[in-house]
């Protein structure tokens, strides 16, 4: 029986939706007996995967796993965005057709940062088949659920809390699963969470960490060590090699950039492996979540331009901005696996010179926008001029068609930058945006 969410292309049953690719990657892995657990978010499988799917694989297998789901997953017709080495490796596949895309992070061990605080070994060898994945096993299940938000975010969720408080097994199957995790003294734990309702609690946390130093790390200092170089390899290579995106989005004004923006920037947060995607205007001096802060450059066209030497300082001053922006707001962003999305970039430098009222040749000008860093992809959103100047009155049909054709002579040749037509309905023009930064990023090295 072909399931709803899949196709028939060449006698191949392909998934379409998220829920029955990683449906179909799981049975993959027990077709060549890998032991795996889902570990949390499953109850709406296969309808929804949630923000990502967390897989836990016996210790020293994630790469293999990583490479076996890669070459499952393209065979089904779904591409890999690429990978990022964190604790877990986190794989983003996506479907082009579609514009859909899913995010598998994958466990070999369960750690803060360099510090495990959970037996992944036991959790394998007790998950239990709920009918449809392989999940944890009750008292293991409470445990990750309620420590890991604790460690990482400083929070118990609010159904992390009913499942901690309605548990079968009571509080002493509670303790009997902390214990299992932390120690003698996890029933601890257990007991001051009790007497909090199971609300954060600083003080819980820190003793959480203190059991699984002296489990994990002084009882078994070479796991520590081994887990202290892997952070130390990890936080090298984010700084070396950012794993984030970094987009930028061009267009005349009155094409619909910002329509495009509303909807991509919450969309980058569901496969670029960040919980925020962020967005710039320009210049990336200032750097927020979802909403620029600020304006852009004023548009002083009716003003008379610049003198040659002005200009030139103007134009240094301004560059000099950009990689300043670069390094201090954009780059740490990257290195923590966010995008970060530029509404207008260097590139009006060239493409619209007027609006900085440079009186400089067009070589320097196009000299000077290509020396600001470089972003990973530029998508110009290009329309019939008549139609862009109807939508919005500040540019002359003549100045939005030398703005489209500048962009064709910067564009030429250079492979990151692309452009889409936006003639077509908003919603339309947003898909092809979402395919042409998919394309791009599935052939990614």
């Amino acid at each position: 029986m072909i399931d709803a969410g899949a196709s028939i292309v060449e006698g191949r049953v392909l998934p379409l939706t998220a829920g029955s690719l990683v449906l179909a990657l799981l049975e993959k892995l027990s077709e060549d007996r890998v032991p795996w657990v889902y570990l949390r978010n499953y109850e709406q499988l296969p309808e929804s995967v949630g923000n990502d799917v967390d897989l836990l694989v016996p210790f020293g297998q994630r790469w293999k796993v990583a490479l076996l789901l890669t070459a499952e997953a393209e065979r089904l017709g779904w591409r890999c965005l690429g990978h990022g080495n964190f604790s877990p490796i986190a794989l983003y596949f996506c479907h082009l057709p579609s514009a859909g895309t899913v995010h598998l992070d994958i466990f070999d061990r369960l750690e803060w940062h360099c510090l495990e605080y959970a037996e992944a070994a036991e959790i394998l060898r007790d998950c239990k088949w709920n009918g449809l994945v392989n999940i944890p096993e009750g008292r293991d299940e409470v445990y990750l659920n309620v420590v890991t938000r604790l460690l990482y975010q400083g929070e118990i969720r609010t159904k992390h809390r009913s499942q901690a408080l309605s548990f079968p097994g009571g509080l002493e199957g509670l303790r009997e699963g902390f214990q299992r995790h932390l120690g003698p003294r996890g029933s601890e734990v257990v007991n001051a969470l009790d007497r909090t309702g199971w609300v954060a609690d600083r003080r819980v946390r820190r003793r959480i960490l203190i059991e699984a130093i002296l489990r994990y790390g002084l009882k078994k200092p070479l796991r520590l060590i081994r887990g202290l170089a892997r952070y130390g390899r990890r936080v090298i290579g984010k700084l070396l090699k950012p794993p984030g995106r970094f987009m930028v989005l061009e267009g005349a004004d009155g094409v619909g950039k910002s329509t495009v923006l509303e909807e991509i920037i919450p969309w980058c947060k569901t496969w670029c492996g960040g919980r925020e995607a962020y967005r710039f205007h320009w210049k990336p001096v200032r750097v927020s979540r979802g909403v620029s802060e600020g304006a852009g450059p004023v548009d002083p066209r009716g003003r008379p331009l610049r003198s040659r030497a002005a200009s030139f300082i103007y134009l240094t001053w301004h560059l000099a901005g950009f990689w300043w922006g670069y390094f201090r707001r954009v780059r740490p962003l990257l290195a923590k696996s966010h995008a970060v999305v530029g509404d207008r970039y260097s590139y009006d430098i060239f493409l619209d010179p007027r609006r900085f009222r440079l009186r400089l040749p067009d070589v320097v000008c196009r000299w000077a926008a290509l020396l600001a860093p470089k972003p990973d992809l530029v998508v110009a959103l290009l329309a019939d001029p008549e139609e862009i100047h109807r939508r919005k009155s500040e540019l002359s049909d003549l100045e939005i068609s030398d703005y489209q054709a500048r962009w064709k002579t910067v564009a030429k040749g250079r492979k990151f930058m692309r452009d889409i037509p936006a003639d077509d309905s908003p919603a339309e023009t947003v898909q092809r945006v979402k395919r042409v930064m998919l394309e791009t990023f599935s052939t990614r090295p």
